[in-house]
């Protein structure tokens, strides 16, 4: 993103930002409501004229220098840290927020009547469900995607009750409804206080928020 461009954010929407190769920034972000002052501002591409000023300002040299392009072991840097992101197991904790995202992502999706994009977000979910049981009970696993989670899961008692729950969900309506949306997620957070309760330190808050913002949608 180029020095002076403006983007419009919807938090709700996965999202991330990495500046790898410099030069350093500042970001301005105003957080405001989606009302009509705001909605008629957004309409236009530009901002309005400068209305001249009856008073002479002094005149001011500002001088702009073009970053330097990025060095070999810059992008050598940048290429690492991107493999290592790529390849790095995330955490129950980071598959449970990625649970709440979707979640919110689902309910918009079916309040629009976009059923092909709840559709292809509801497996993602379930994907993640997947994801969040191998995290906990198979982390070392060597097999890729869904393969072999029986073999690996259904070992212990808290491995054969994931599995019941992973089940209920790839055999749920490929198109969900709110409620299903509701009884997956409720079915995801029994799953994590059975297998990795620590997932939720600190995520009081934004389950809370969740449940604040269903109630209010």
């Amino acid at each position: 993103m180029t020095g002076g461009r403006i983007w419009r954010l919807t938090p709700t929407y996965a999202h991330g930002v990495c500046n790898l190769l410099g030069p350093d920034r500042i970001h301005l972000i105003a957080d405001v409501y989606g009302d009509d002052a705001y909605q008629r501002l957004a309409e236009r591409a530009q901002m309005p004229p400068r209305r001249p000023s009856r008073f002479r300002r002094p005149r001011r040299h500002c001088w702009l220098r073009a970053p330097a392009p990025p060095t070999d072991e810059e992008r050598r840097q940048a290429a690492a840290f991107v493999a290592d992101r790529a390849t790095r197991v995330k955490t129950c904790t980071e598959l449970l927020i990625e649970h709440l995202v979707l979640a919110v992502l689902l309910h918009k999706r079916i309040q629009r009547g976009q059923r092909f994009v709840a559709y292809a977000e509801w497996h993602l979910l379930h994907t993640a469900t997947k994801d969040l049981i191998k995290a906990t009970l198979a982390p070392a696993s060597r097999y890729w995607g869904w393969y072999q989670l029986r073999e690996e899961i259904a070992l212990t008692p808290i491995g054969r009750a994931c599995l019941v729950d992973l089940d209920a969900a790839v055999t749920s309506p490929a198109v969900p409804t709110t409620d299903d949306v509701e009884i997956a997620l409720d079915r995801v957070l029994a799953l994590v206080e059975r297998a990795c309760p620590n997932a939720l330190d600190g995520l009081s808050d934004a389950i809370t928020a969740y449940r604040t913002y269903r109630e209010l949608a």
